[in-house]
């Protein structure tokens, strides 16, 4: 209502009268009843007939104040008495014919008309509705309509003129009293199939004691209404391994995912990640600013570009949500041949910094498994070892013709960069990353041995302006883009398109964000039909990160894969499927288990595993079955567990079990297998490979047959399996 709102100083005076009030009505009461009993010949009486009236008064007064806010805590779900529905396809939607608008004369307002736009046709007609509810408005509606109401109908005129000048169908409707009574007679009266509505996202104790509008409208009326919602979790991811570069180690990094969602049930996730010393928000900044959007989402929407641009991750987060809400909400952000899994992009492959023996093993591994394209994290140990790493690769069978390319993060000094790009030189370096320190790169010489590839240096730098300036002092010969640190894909386009007018080369990387963010920008970058190797590789770094959509083959190509559902439970947003928490202490007790042979002269027999290692003469595969499914069924989040061996010395790691599940669960639902089937385990059950199995056959309610690794390859098995996993050498055994 603008100017006409009740102003905050107002409402706390009122409340402040009220409750005042209430003491001294409760006094006069109290007063009377205490001289009426103390006066009276029969004080027993006047108390039995007095005192149950007050209290059950009392009780009511507290039930009727305390059972909203406590209803949230007792309330439990119930089965539908519903039949199921049956299954069905709209093959032709009927658009809006009519909806309705909310207009308050405030900041949302704008955002209202703008998403109700986006959802109509040009043969929809919009009703702006507006609510007088000021206290001779809800006593007296018919009385009402004095300078306030003609000032408000001004006001929608006003939106009205506008919306029929850009030729659309709009209509005013003032009403009186109630807001949400109004909404519902007005949808009733005009035949409206859609409410739109702005959210305000009152506070929680705001939304207990009052509730609101849209909540209430929802319950009264039989037709949609749309808002736009927004909350926040704060994720730290874990790193598998401590990634180390020149600025020092990371263990851990911050990312906020935001959720935005509309009445209608859809929702889009995006990702804010937070790198120390690289990104331009502190942790504290952007919490408070993502917050802020959580309270005001259709505000932000509108203004993304201009409150958002000074907080560049925290932009990029809030487009990729909003984004993933325009395209349905299933991860798709960016519908083309990449999404529908026909067609991948190259990538390089990362050496993270550490000893130059890790480094070199880890180089050999890529190479060995065909990448084309390695990129090297220098600057931490001595210049002449990382040279003798970069001697290795090139000195290998399959190094001589791979992409090499360093990314210093401004590990060198001024003085020594043309003495180290001159020794760097002679191994056919395709770039180097970010030589100087951000702020030095006005050193770096024009003419130089090594292309230079600039990442630091122009992050924070947002007008365009700015962005010519930088390549003009310094021409770059590439530019290393990470949309979540400049600000999302309309930041990082600017500067693609400076690129091309100034013929410098780009790729696109990203800023070690989880998987949501990895491909939400992978969906980007293969839009621009990139002609080398992106930054992309990063999807594995994580012990807890989100489930994947996109894939890493071996030889660093990334693939995305449409069939997989997106799973949240891990950040405790249970939206894809039910969350497979505790699953692993529940349900696995009703796996069968057979053993193939038995012993005790038992050709097959059945039985607990958990019982199986009391007697001296079980098996040894038996004993290592019964270890493991002890660990699986202990209280542990984590369970350690053995590698195959098959890349190296086995060794042990920890994992959650969690995830555990949802690798497994995933294999499931690619290979569609049935629920009940049966499993063969014929792989040791000490190594991750033998027990995944045993968590397949679980997950499916399926029974499952345990034998020696070597009888498969040795004799034939009875009965018939639906799922067997084994070795390449089990595999040519049996053939």
């Amino acid at each position: 209502m603008g100017k006409f709102r009740i102003s905050r100083l107002n409402t706390v005076i009122s409340w402040g009268i009220t409750i005042l009030i209430i003491i001294l009505n409760y006094k006069v009461v109290y007063d009377f009843l205490t001289d009426l009993i103390n006066t009276s010949s029969s004080p027993v009486i006047i108390t039995l007939l007095t005192l149950p009236p007050v209290v059950i008064s009392l009780l009511f007064l507290f039930y009727a104040a305390a059972e909203p806010v406590f209803e949230k805590f007792y309330s439990k779900e119930i089965s539908s008495p519903h039949p199921q529905a049956s299954v069905f396809k709209i093959e032709h939607p009927a658009p809006f014919r009519k909806i309705g608008i909310g207009i308050d004369f405030g900041r949302t307002d704008i955002s209202a008309i703008n998403h109700a736009l986006r959802i109509g046709t040009p043969e929809t007609q919009y009703i702006l509705i507006h609510v007088v509810e000021s206290a001779a408005a809800r006593a007296l509606p018919l009385f009402a309509a004095g300078k306030e109401a003609e000032t408000d109908m001004q006001e929608l005129q006003k939106y009205a003129d506008d919306m029929r000048q850009r030729g659309i169908n709009a209509e005013c409707s003032l009403k009186f009293g109630d807001v949400s009574e109004a909404f519902v007679k007005t949808a009733q009266e005009n035949g409206i199939e859609l409410l739109v509505m702005a959210s305000h996202n009152k506070g929680t104790l705001h939304r207990l004691f009052r509730g609101t509008v849209i909540s209430e409208i929802a319950r009264k009326v039989n037709i949609p209404t749309m808002a736009l919602h927004a909350s926040l979790i704060k994720y730290p991811l874990i790193f598998k391994i401590p990634a180390g570069t020149s600025r020092g180690t990371l263990r851990q990094k911050t990312s906020y995912f935001i959720r935005v969602w509309e009445s209608d049930g859809r929702f889009g996730i995006g990702e804010c990640s937070l790198l120390p010393g690289l990104s331009i928000e502190s942790e504290s900044t952007a919490e408070k600013i993502l917050t802020d959007i959580c309270r005001r989402p259709e505000y932000y929407r509108e203004r993304i570009n201009d409150e958002l641009s000074e907080y560049p991750s925290v932009r990029f987060g809030f487009e990729t949500a909003i984004k993933d809400l325009q395209t349905g909400g299933a991860g798709c952000l960016f519908p083309s041949a990449f999404t529908d899994g026909a067609d991948s992009i190259d990538i390089n492959a990362l050496v993270w910094m550490g000893d130059t023996d890790t480094m070199q093993k880890e180089a050999e591994s890529k190479l060995n498994a065909g990448c084309r394209c390695i990129k090297l994290k220098i600057g931490v140990l001595e210049f002449e070892a990382e040279c003798r790493l970069i001697e290795f690769i090139r000195s290998h069978p399959l190094g001589k013709t791979v992409d090499i390319r360093l990314d210093a993060n401004g590990a060198f000094r001024p003085e020594e960069l043309s003495e180290k790009l001159d020794s760097l030189a002679r191994f056919h370096i395709h770039s180097i990353e970010q030589p100087l320190p951000k702020g030095l790169s006005q050193c770096i010489p024009a003419k130089r041995p090594i292309p230079i590839a600039l990442d630091e240096e122009i992050i924070g730098i947002r007008s365009v302006d700015e962005k010519k300036r930088l390549l003009d002092r310094i021409y770059p010969d590439f530019l290393v883009l990470k949309p979540g640190l400049l600000g999302g894909f309309a930041a990082c386009r600017e500067w693609i398109n400076l690129c091309e007018t100034y013929g410098i080369g780009w790729w696109i990387t990203s800023a070690l964000e989880s998987n949501i963010g990895l491909s939400a920008i992978a969906q980007w970058a293969y839009t621009l039909f990139p002609k080398i190797p992106q930054g992309l590789g990063t999807g594995s770094l994580f012990i807890n990160n989100i489930p994947a959509q996109t894939e890493t083959v071996p030889e660093h190509r990334l693939f995305f894969r449409p069939h997989i559902s997106r799973d949240f439970s891990s950040v405790g947003w249970l939206i894809n499927r039910h969350s497979p928490k505790n699953e692993h202490r529940e349900e696995f007790h009703k796996t069968r288990v057979t053993f193939f042979p038995g012993y005790a002269e038992n050709p097959c027999i059945t039985a607990n595993a958990e019982k199986l290692s009391e007697s001296p003469d079980v098996p040894l595969y038996i004993k290592e079955f019964d270890r493991m499914t002890r660990q699986w069924h202990n209280t542990e989040d984590y369970i350690e567990i053995s590698t195959s061996g098959s890349t190296g010395i086995p060794k042990s790691v920890g994992i959650l079990k969690k995830y555990i599940t949802y690798s497994a669960q995933s294999t499931l639902d690619f290979l569609s297998v049935r629920r009940g089937a049966h499993f063969l385990l014929c792989l040791p059950p000490q190594f991750i490979g033998g027990m995944m199995v045993y968590v397949r056959a679980a997950l499916c309610r399926g029974s499952l047959t345990v034998c020696p690794p070597n009888l498969i390859a040795d004799s034939a098995l009875p009965g018939y399996y639906d799922v067997v996993s084994v070795t390449p050498y089990l595999l040519m055994k049996t053939a």
